[in-house]
Formats: C-alpha cells, structure tokens, sequence
C-alpha cells in the first residue's frame, strides 16, 4: 500500500508542475480507484454513478465537475486533435454538394 501511495503522490508532483491532458486526469482517476479499492467505492466516496467513471476511463465522456473537484483540478481550455482525411472520394462529393 505504501508503494501505491508513493505513486500517486509522484504522479501528482508530475502533473502539478504542467498543464494535463484527459488522459492525465484519466490516469489521476484509475489510481484513485484503485486507492479506493473499486470504482463503486470512489463512485459512492465522489457522489456519481459507477456507469460514469466507467465511461469517463474508457474514454467516452469527459471529466465532470465532480471528478475534477474530487481531484482538485479545475478546466484550463481544451486539448484538440485534427481530424482524419477522408478519402479523395468523399472529398469529392462534399466539394460538389452531393
């Protein structure tokens, strides 16, 4: 237990020092889980439902006010990714409104 401990607390001296990314506060989550020995315990510990943390870790939903309460984390903008090209195809037919 002391090993978990002194994880997450690196983690934390990590992320501290630099702007996270989702994923960081996914990873900050799955540790908290683990501290609290299932995502039922954090669930009840937080004050939301099992089916959202477990759709917040698989990636599905982003973190809500609770979570980033609870982590005492606050939104500070949004990361972005470009998306994927579509094929020359579909390019085509978007370009001549079809």
């Amino acid at each position: 237990m002391l090993t978990l401990w002194s994880e997450i607390g690196t983690l934390w001296e990590k992320m501290a020092k630099r702007l996270m990314t989702v994923e960081d506060v996914r990873k900050l989550l799955s540790k908290e889980v683990e501290k609290a020995g299932s995502q039922r315990a954090l669930a009840r510990q937080i004050g939301i439902s099992v089916q959202y943390i477990s759709r917040f870790l698989a990636g599905e939903v982003p973190p809500g006010k609770r979570v980033l309460d609870w982590l005492d984390l606050e939104e500070a903008g949004m990361t972005y990714r470009r998306k994927p090209k579509a094929p020359a195809e579909q390019k085509w037919r978007r370009k001549r409104g079809k």
